[in-house]
């Protein structure tokens, strides 16, 4: 059985792959990447779309809490007025969201790290977007092998 970080690895691999032209874009014009997942054009929908195929019962949302206690979503707002089984699946969805939310940023900014030392030759850059390219997957593949 999975556990429910390695669905957050995922999720947050997910992302990169999908940003990946802007990112390695990014990288070989300003020769970094912004780290605020929000900055990323329709990211927000990205995440609200990467949570809601997500559907959590009962034992699992009160699972995720357990498991990703480090992204405890606190605001009780937003689930003030449901039923308290509904409660927990909500506070659920938006810790999982905090954790993907939080594993993306921390790619990013392992990118950003990995990338300050390549050599990016602005005169080929076919060859320096591959060199890009491969560090992103590097840093992508790291956190799916830790699953």
């Amino acid at each position: 059985m999975k556990r429910f970080r390695e669905y957050v690895y995922e999720d947050s691999g997910t992302f990169i792959d999908y940003y990946k032209e802007t990112l390695i874009d990014n990288i070989f014009k300003k020769g970094y990447i912004t780290t605020d997942v929000y900055d990323y054009k329709d990211s927000d929908e990205f995440i609200v779309e990467c949570v809601d195929t997500n559907s959590f019962d009962l034992l699992e949302s009160a699972a995720i809490i357990k498991e990703l206690s480090d992204f405890e979503e606190t605001d009780s707002r937003l689930w003030c007025d449901l039923q308290p089984e509904e409660a927990i699946e909500v506070k659920a969805i938006y810790t999982y969201k905090n954790a993907v939310i939080f594993y993306i940023s921390e790619m990013l900014e392992k990118i950003n790290e990995s990338v300050s030392d390549l050599d990016i030759d602005k005169n080929n850059p076919d060859e320096s977007k591959k060199i890009i390219e491969k560090t992103i997957n590097e840093v992508v593949n790291f956190y799916l092998w830790l699953k």
